[in-house]
């Protein structure tokens, strides 16, 4: 068993999870906030509060999101999944001309996607010339 994960390595999962939550099995299990089922908040005043659905409910609303805006996150508590033994990640790179194409052979494959797949595109410039 084990929660949802990001995609970033040198993002921890408070920052992860609380920020929205992007990850690999974001098809099966939802982003990573959708995860979060209770938290222990250090407030500004230093008073240590529990958030969940039932105790303090605003808080746990507004950490989801949130993230460290209404205080320290000292522990955070995920929904734990069954996880497959295997993963499979690469990446792609194209030259800007190949855009049409790439986003064509992307739309063709949505219609098929499966909930243990996912796909996250990012569009890249040359930062010397701009382009």
């Amino acid at each position: 068993m084990a929660t949802t994960v990001g995609v970033c390595g040198y993002v921890g999962v408070v920052g992860f999870a609380t920020g929205g939550g992007l990850g690999f099995s974001l098809g099966q299990y939802g982003l990573g906030v959708d995860n979060i089922v209770s938290a222990t908040v250090v407030l500004p005043n230093g008073e240590v509060v529990a958030a969940s659905e039932t105790v303090n409910e605003d808080l746990f609303w507004g950490i989801r999101g949130g993230g460290g805006n209404f205080g320290v996150i000292a522990e955070l508590g995920m929904r734990l999944h069954p996880q497959r033994p295997d993963l499979f990640t690469f990446d792609c790179f194209f030259s800007p001309e190949k855009l049409p194409a790439v986003v064509n052979a992307i739309n063709e494959w949505l219609p098929t996607q499966q909930p243990t797949e996912m796909i996250s595109v990012m569009f890249m410039t040359d930062a010397a010339t701009r382009k």
